[in-house]
C-alpha cells in the first residue's frame, strides 16, 4: 500500500499496516530481553549476527498505531510478556508462524509510541520510509565487555567512529541520545482516524501469556 509503513511475519500469514511510515527514532539495542524475544520469534534461531553479539536488535521507533485489521489477520495475533506477569514490554506475536512482531514498553512507550525490529529478517519484516540513521546503542551492559569492544572496533573500521555505547539507560538519562529518544516517545500521530487502532486497544482484544522461552540461552 502507498504511503504507509508495514511489519509482516516470515511465512506471510500476518501483515500489519502502519499508517505513518516513518520512525521517530532508532537505536541499537544490546537487551537481553530483545535478544531473547529475537530467539522467541525465530524458533531458536536468529539471525548469525545477532546470535552471535556482532551486531544488537535494530530497534525503529514508530507510532503505536495501526490501520484496523481484518477478522482474520486478528486472528492470528496474541501478545506475550517476557518471564514476569508484571513485565514492562507487552510483544504483539503472529501465531501463523511465532514471528515476533513488535513490542510496547507500558513505562516509555505509551501512549504514541512502540518498538520495531530493522534487522530479524526473514522471521519479521519491517517496512518504513526515511529510516533514520542508528547513533548509539543501548544497555551494552548486559553483552561481555569483549562483545562491546569488538562491535565498537568494528564500527571505527566500517564507518570510521564506533557509535556511542550507553551501558544502562536508566542512569544515564541526561545523556542527550537519552533525552533525545525519550523526546522521540512522546512526540503524537501526524493524524488520527476512525480507520486506525492504537497497540493498546489491539491487544486488549487479544490472548496474554508469559513466556520463558530461551532464557538461558539469551543472557550466556
Amino acid at each position: 500500500m502507498v504511503n504507509l509503513g508495514s511489519i509482516e511475519c516470515g511465512c506471510g500469514g500476518v501483515k500489519l499496516y502502519l499508517p505513518n511510515p516513518r520512525p521517530k527514532f532508532r537505536c541499537g539495542c544490546c537487551c537481553s530481553d530483545c535478544l531473547q524475544r529475537a530467539y522467541i520469534g525465530a524458533n531458536g534461531h536468529p539471525p548469525k549476527a545477532v546470535l552471535e553479539r556482532r551486531a544488537p536488535i535494530d530497534l525503529i521507533y514508530v507510532d503505536s498505531f495501526f490501520l484496523l485489521p481484518d477478522k482474520d489477520t486478528r486472528a492470528q495475533l496474541s501478545v506475550f510478556r517476557l518471564n514476569d506477569p508484571s513485565g514492562a514490554n507487552i510483544t504483539l506475536r503472529a501465531e501463523c508462524c511465532g514471528a515476533v512482531l513488535c513490542t510496547e514498553n507500558q513505562a516509555v512507550h505509551v501512549p504514541h509510541s512502540m518498538a520495531a525490529f530493522n534487522n530479524l529478517e526473514p522471521t519479521v519484516v519491517s517496512d518504513f520510509f526515511d529510516v533514520p540513521e542508528m547513533p548509539f546503542h543501548i544497555f551494552t551492559a548486559d553483552w561481555p565487555e569483549n562483545f562491546a569492544k569488538r562491535l565498537a572496533d568494528r564500527e571505527t573500521d566500517e564507518l570510521g567512529m564506533a557509535r556511542e555505547q550507553i551501558s544502562n539507560p536508566a542512569s544515564e538519562m541526561d545523556n542527550l541520545h537519552m533525552v533525545n529518544l525519550i523526546r522521540a516517545f512522546q512526540v503524537p500521530p501526524p493524524s488520527m482516524s476512525a480507520d486506525f487502532i492504537s497497540f493498546k486497544d489491539l491487544r486488549e482484544e487479544l490472548p496474554l501469556e508469559v513466556v520463558h522461552d530461551y532464557f538461558e540461552d539469551s543472557r550466556l
